[in-house]
Parts: structure tokens; C-alpha cells; sequence
């Protein structure tokens, strides 16, 4: 028996599988603009807030810490009429995405005040038994409607909490000095110095002479009178005599 030797060449081939799952860090999630604008009461306020990085979006914001002027959405959105008082007001909003991750932002919105200003920046005078027509309007703050009031003072005419001074002038004459308060309806206020002069308006007789008369024969004569406050007037002898009767209505 003849022996053989025989070499076999075997390749052997080993796959190597390498599964690579690593994730690289996520991009930060920024929230823009990097500033918002200020604001002003009485005035309307909007603005949107945007994000970007992290998983992508939809994002959601929220408020971490401080107030805002207006009202904020989950959205993004500070809109509004601008009803908070004057002053600095400072927050953070948090964004975050799809997948959890989140990034925030300081703010701040600085709210100038807008005061309540009453107008006309006077009142004409008036004049005893005259009619008085005289409206005061109001600007500014939160925006109306607005309710009048008397601070200090008197009037020379009766005065509505809609800022109306009307009727018939019954008072004394002289001069009125008064302050009226204005406030819009979130409670801003504004006041306003006013001065009516109420000149006099003296009750005159008429006519000015009577015609004589004669004994035996009929005498009538009736007497008038205007200004003051108006009538009905009341007649009363003051001193002398009368040569015929005479009634409080002047005849």
C-alpha cells in the first residue's frame, strides 16, 4: 500500500459583524428671537416665539420661572391687550421637542406706562338759570370704557359717572373747583383740576316805568321779570305804596 500525502489549502473566511449603534449628541434647541420688543398698557401685544435643533419639532413651550404681560401659549405666542401694570417684567421659557429634549431662554419686556388723561383741558363758564352742556371724555391706560367721578370739590351742576355735566344752572354764583377722576376699565386712573365760573344773572323788571292813572277809572298793569334762575317769579312790595291792589303774580 503506497501512502499519499496530500495538503488541502482551506481559506477560511470570518465575518465580523460590527454593529454600530452610536448616537451622536443631539444639537441644542434654541429658542428665537433672542430679544422681544417692549410694550405699552392700553396697546396690543404679539409676538411668536420659534425653536429649532434637538429631535425637531412640534415644540412645546412653557414658562419655568417669572410672568408675562400678556397671556403665553403652549405655542409660543405672547399676545394680548396689555392689561398688567407698568414696570420690568422677566421670565424663561423652556422649549422642548418631539422626543424630550429641551432648551430655554431668558426674556425681558419692559411695560411703559399710558396714562389715563381727561379732556377738555378746561370747562367753559356758565350763568345762573342758563342750561349747562358739557361732556369730558377720557384717553389712555387700558382703554374704556372709563367711570367719572368727583375727587374733591363741588359743582355748580350735576355731574354723571359718564363724565356729563348738565341741567340748568341753580347755584350760587362764584367760582367751582373740582377734581375728576377718570378710571379705565382694569382700575387705571387719571385726574383732572377744573374751574367754572358761575356768573351772576340779577332777576330784572319789566317795564321799566308804569303809566299813570286816574281816579275813577280802571288801572291794570302786569309786571315781568327775567334771569335769575328762571321762573316762576314771586312779586312783593319792598317799600312805598300802591295806588291800586297788587298781587305776588306781579299784576
Amino acid at each position: 500500500m503506497t501512502a499519499k500525502w496530500f495538503w488541502i489549502a482551506a481559506t477560511f473566511c470570518v465575518l465580523i459583524a460590527a454593529s454600530l449603534n452610536a448616537s451622536a449628541a443631539a444639537e441644542p434647541i434654541v429658542i428665537s428671537p433672542a430679544t422681544l420688543p417692549d410694550g405699552r398698557v392700553g396697546e396690543h401685544y404679539d409676538r411668536t416665539l420659534m425653536a429649532s435643533g434637538g429631535a425637531g419639532g412640534p415644540y412645546t413651550f412653557a414658562l419655568t420661572s417669572g410672568v408675562t404681560p400678556v397671556s403665553f401659549s403652549s405655542g409660543g405666542v405672547l399676545s394680548g391687550a396689555v392689561i398688567a401694570a407698568p414696570g420690568t417684567y422677566n421670565f424663561r421659557v423652556l422649549a422642548t421637542d418631539q422626543v424630550g429634549n429641551t432648551g430655554t431662554r431668558d426674556y425681558t419686556i419692559v411695560i411703559a406706562d399710558n396714562p389715563v388723561l381727561i379732556s377738555p383741558a378746561a370747562l367753559p363758564g356758565g350763568q345762573i338759570g342758563q342750561p349747562y352742556n358739557q361732556a369730558l371724555t377720557a384717553s389712555g391706560g387700558a382703554g374704556g370704557p372709563y367711570t367719572f367721578s368727583i375727587v374733591s370739590g363741588s359743582m355748580p351742576v350735576a355731574f354723571s359717572s359718564a363724565g356729563v355735566l348738565s341741567g340748568p344752572v341753580i347755584a350760587a354764583p362764584g367760582v367751582y373747583s373740582f377734581r375728576v377722576r377718570a378710571t379705565d376699565h382694569v382700575g387705571n386712573s387719571g385726574e383732572h383740576d377744573y374751574t367754572i365760573v358761575i356768573a351772576d344773572n340779577p332777576v330784572v323788571i319789566s317795564p321799566a316805568a308804569l303809566p299813570g292813572a286816574q281816579i275813577g277809572q280802571p288801572y291794570s298793569q302786569a309786571l315781568t321779570a327775567s334771569g335769575g334762575a328762571g321762573g316762576p317769579f314771586t312779586f312783593s312790595i319792598v317799600s312805598g305804596s300802591m295806588p291800586v291792589a297788587f298781587s305776588s303774580a306781579g299784576v
